[in-house]
């Protein structure tokens, strides 16, 4: 199995925007390199595709837009949190896979920002 570099976004978000020519670059720059990587883009309203991939990795979480993350062969998911520049994310993109640490982290820091800035969904 490939690498999958994923990325759940929603055309009404404004961060989802900005991420689009980073992502659009980063993707370029990995499609040139090697065959290695699998790219998925799914838009929020898109909801039977969504599903279909959540049917196939029960474990992604979905906590806010853009939602980036990495499944590797044996279907580890690492989200990303780092800046959404071309250069982080692909340096990102290419390393390892670190320990469950990271989907922790993700986890608390989404929970973070959705009490103290949104409120609860």
């Amino acid at each position: 199995m490939k690498t999958i570099i994923g990325k759940i976004y929603a055309n009404w978000c404004g961060h989802c925007q900005s991420l689009k020519p980073e992502w659009y670059n980063m993707k370029k720059m990995l499609k040139n390199k090697n065959n290695y990587f699998q790219f998925v883009e799914i838009e929020e309203s898109q909801q039977q595709k969504l599903n279909n991939f959540k049917k196939r990795f029960p474990q992604l979480e979905i906590n806010g837009y853009p939602t980036i993350f990495k499944i590797t062969a044996n279907k580890h998911i690492e989200y990303y949190t780092g800046n959404r520049i071309t250069n982080d994310m692909k340096k990102w993109a290419t390393e390892k896979s670190k320990t469950r640490s990271t989907k922790k982290r993700f986890r608390q820091m989404n929970h973070n920002i959705t009490n103290k800035h949104f409120g609860f969904f």
